[in-house]
């Protein structure tokens, strides 16, 4: 980091590889589901990815499972993890991918309203609540945007929304289970991996059983890119600029994401942008940018945006806390 706090090239460029790598996660996952079975498909992609991130843990010289509560939590994580996975993989099916990119990424507005209720010390303020007001009237309008070229359906859409507060919930428990058992966030992404694979195997075998495969080329090739570029190397890269770098100045590229991924919809998949989609995700993204506002001290500063690397505790903040999940404690 210089002294002027701006973020070198190569941490900018790493930082667009991420976001990039994340809003294209989704139109991925619409392809790969053309040829695959949903369910399958996510067990695979997390099955794949936990091999991965173990690999690079050991290789580290972390320990991979540990043998005291902490592997009870990271077993709830995964159960969480299975069901998020679930929700995300069938809705992407059933919808665009660049309404699934914009439902998705709500996420941060879900975890303000949850923490506001379980976690100590970050309480809704009037400008939060502003927030969410505008971004909830952003979600009604991608909601009134079904039909006009657009694939959307209203079980897709409900379930992408389902994602969104799945995942929120999935991240306040992540935040707990760090703060309260100082559990690594690379131990916390292995168990998520790990242990959702096999319920959401398990759920693939008993729900697709029938349903027919066609591997071609652009099917296994998305199927790659989320094992290996974004489950595995996106997120290991995160970690490791989050150690060197504030987390406060890294959190501000995580708002590129949906765009990115309306944008990949579009090239990738032809995707239609109609009007309320467009006004949907521009009143989210204000929503989230006034969500994750910090309130000023009685001093006239500002709290620092994230806590520092070992403190994940609150408070936490709207869409800080996806920065707070995954900011690395001591290696477990």
């Amino acid at each position: 980091m210089s002294r002027t706090g701006k973020l070198p090239l190569a941490v900018t460029l790493l930082m667009m590889f991420c976001t990039t790598a994340w809003g294209a996660n989704v139109v991925a996952i619409k392809l790969s589901t053309t040829g695959m079975p949903p369910i399958m498909t996510a067990g695979i992609r997390n099955a794949g990815a936990g091999v991965l991130v173990a690999l690079y843990i050991f290789m580290r010289g972390g320990a991979l499972f540990h043998r005291d509560k902490r592997f009870w939590h990271g077993v709830g994580l995964g159960g969480v993890f299975a069901l998020n996975f679930l929700c995300l993989y069938l809705g992407t099916s059933l919808t665009d991918a660049s309404r699934a990119v914009v439902l998705l990424y709500t996420q941060p507005l879900f975890v303000a309203l949850s923490a506001h209720f379980l976690l100590r010390g970050d309480r809704l303020t009037p400008l939060k609540a502003v927030g969410l007001t505008l971004a909830f009237l952003g979600v009604a309008a991608v909601f009134m945007g079904r039909g006009g070229g657009s694939s959307g359906s209203l079980e897709g859409d409900l379930l992408m929304l389902s994602t969104a507060v799945v995942w929120a919930l999935n991240t306040v428990y992540a935040k707990w289970a760090l703060t309260e058992y100082d559990l690594a966030p690379r131990n916390a992404l292995l168990y998520q991996l790990v242990f959702s694979a096999p319920l959401l195997l398990g759920a693939g075998w008993l729900l697709e059983g029938g349903r027919a495969w066609n591997l071609t080329t652009s099917v296994v090739s998305a199927v790659g890119f989320q094992i290996v570029v974004v489950a595995a190397v996106s997120y290991l890269v995160w970690f490791e600029l989050i150690e060197r770098h504030p987390a406060s100045v890294l959190s501000s590229f995580l708002l590129l994401t949906p765009p990115l991924g309306v944008l990949a919809g579009w090239a990738v998949l032809g995707e239609h942008v109609d009007l309320f989609l467009a006004l949907g995700l521009g009143l989210i993204l204000g929503g989230l940018n006034l969500v994750s506002r910090n309130p000023p001290r009685s001093d006239g500063s500002r709290r620092p945006q994230s806590p520092s690397v070992h403190q994940h505790g609150p408070p936490v903040r709207g869409l800080d806390i996806l920065v707070g999940e995954l900011e690395p404690s001591s290696e477990g």
